[in-house]
This record gives structure tokens, sequence and C-alpha cells, in this order.
């Protein structure tokens, strides 16, 4: 969702420990206006226990998609030179850009307003990720 933070995880054949470096790289090809957003190793974490790695995108980075286009991540990462492994790397994945109001995105007030008196409740409307009922 754009101007939200977006977390993004990564099965691999190796551990995090064992790779010398990572590249995973944002990108959105009928946007002309955008840069593509990498990430390296260091913005990257293991998941314990596994052979996943998590990154994240700031809501700052998200906000930069538009949500008329379908965004692209791809991943290229390089084992420690004891496995002697070439580099690795995913197939470019098909990524859904939801919206998100400009006027949201961009008000840095969050500050919740107190109504002077609570709705009564046949006037409140339900955000439940579904439909809107009211």
């Amino acid at each position: 969702i754009r101007g939200t933070t977006a977390q993004f995880k990564f099965k691999l054949p190796y551990t995090y420990d064992n790779l010398e470096w990572i590249t995973i790289t944002f990108w959105q090809p009928r946007n002309p206006n955008f840069t593509p957003i990498i990430k390296r190793k260091s913005e990257c974490s293991p998941v314990f226990g596994t052979t996943e790695i998590c990154t994240s995108m700031t809501c700052e980075e998200t906000a930069r998609f538009s949500d008329k286009y379908k965004a692209k991540v791809q991943l290229r990462a390089q084992p420690i030179e004891i496995l002697q492994e070439a580099p690795f790397g995913c197939k470019e994945k098909t990524i859904t850009v939801y919206p998100m109001v400009d006027d949201l995105i961009q008000d840095d007030n969050n500050t919740p307003v107190e109504p002077s008196t609570p709705p009564v409740a046949e006037g409140w409307i339900e955000l439940d990720g579904g439909e809107i009922a009211r």
C-alpha cells in the first residue's frame, strides 16, 4: 500500500550468514519518474532458524510507486567464497501496488481528533478490510 511500510520475505538456498552480499531491486517499468529502490544485505535481516531473509521499504519509498502500474522485485546474491558458488538470483516477481489517497500520505498530523460527542452505533462506518458497510 502506497505511503505505508511494506515488508518482504525471500526464501533462499543459503542462510543469511553464508551470503557475502545481497541486492534486492524494486522497480516500476511503466512509471517514467520512478528510480529503482535497492536494498543491500545490511538492510535485510535473517529469519531465525530458516534460510529466509526479510527487508522492508519505508513509507517514503512506497509513496514513490504509482498504483496505476504493477511493480517488480528481483533478488541477486553471492554465497561466501568458501562455498565457491556463483551468484544466484530469483525470477522477477510482480507486486500489486494498492492506492492510498495522497492527502493521507502527506498528512504529518497523526494526532487523533477526539469527537465532542461519541457517534451513535447506527452512524458508524465499519472498515474491516472487506466491503464498507454502513
